[in-house]
């Protein structure tokens, strides 16, 4: 039995990586060869598939996962993780395989300010560094998180695997709008700092107070961010034509993306750029920050279509 531990994924690009592995393994007919280790917070929706003997939920916390590795490991001949921590606990003989794809984790000064926030992904960083071992296959998704991963948590090169991720199951299409004076904007992302959502509202209440423009703008931001999504209301009652979806299946998701015309994408650090891939691969107008994020973005889907996924 191999254990597929994805404690901590319930939201994100995670969380679509974790439902295709699902998805894939029972396409192959091998899911029951599988134990998943699963967050409570994730929708049932997303592990429907599985058998009830071949997942364990349990409470995003460090030493329930503990717990489970020191009563469980000799169950598990190979370990997978997703969800960027290596195990809890030593596991002498076995392969184990970590799957990185949180860069905030390794650069939390390029958006964080504050000390007590800092201190808390130092600690973080900290925890991934003293449970790693020489033994353990790192996987990350671009060559900007190998380099990551090799400077800011000394893991060798060796060790760093770069397998780029990439299925959403869809054909997508873009849509012609009859309205073609109505431009439509968004930026498919969380609330969470390193997104920078604050630069954006900004950026568009003086379009709109200093130069009469109001664009259509689509935010996809959860109920995780009410400071966000106040300041979202209060431009809203100012006139600004903001729409915020908030946490929407990813289907929707992918449909907006046929609708709109602009990506605006001012994050200031991101493990993969899923969304920009997407937004390549149907031609839309991409204004972002990060020069060096677009040359990754279309590096990676000049990959894509030499590679099936």
């Amino acid at each position: 039995m191999i254990l597929i531990d994805a404690l901590f994924i319930n939201t994100g690009g995670a969380k679509i990586v974790l439902e295709s592995v699902i998805n894939q393994l029972k396409i192959e007919n091998k899911i029951h060869k599988y134990y998943f280790l699963l967050d409570n917070r994730i929708p049932k929706s997303s592990y429907s598939d599985l058998d009830e003997k071949n997942f364990l939920i349990l409470k995003s916390k460090l030493n329930l996962r503990k717990r489970f590795y020191i009563n469980n490991n000799f169950k598990f001949s190979k370990i997978i993780c997703l969800a960027n921590l290596p195990p809890p606990i030593k596991l002498p003989g076995k392969p184990v395989y970590i799957l990185f794809h949180n860069a905030h984790l390794l650069k939390p000064n390029l958006s964080v300010t504050k000390l007590l926030p800092l201190i808390k992904y130092r600690l973080k960083w900290l925890y991934i560094f003293l449970n790693n071992r020489p033994s353990y296959s790192w996987i990350v998704q671009t060559d900007t998180m190998f380099k990551l991963l090799n400077k800011e948590l000394f893991v060798k090169k060796s060790k760093i695997s770069i397998l780029p991720f990439f299925n959403d199951g869809f054909n997508l299409e873009r849509k012609i709008r009859n309205d073609l004076n109505e431009k439509l904007f968004s930026y498919i992302a969380d609330g969470q700092s390193q997104k920078n959502h604050i630069f954006l509202l900004n950026a568009w209440q003086i379009l709109h107070d200093s130069y009469d423009i109001n664009y259509k703008l689509f935010l996809t931001v959860s109920d995780a961010y009410p400071d966000l999504l106040s300041k979202i209301s209060y431009l809203k009652l100012k006139g600004l034509n903001i729409e915020n979806l908030g946490c929407v299946p990813h289907s929707k998701i992918l449909k907006l993306y046929t609708r709109i015309d602009y990506m605006i994408y001012p994050s200031l650090i991101e493990s993969f750029g899923l969304p920009l891939i997407r937004l390549l691969h149907l031609v839309a107008i991409l204004l972002q920050l990060i020069k060096n994020m677009f040359r990754m973005s279309f590096y990676l889907q000049l990959l894509f279509h030499k590679i099936e996924f």
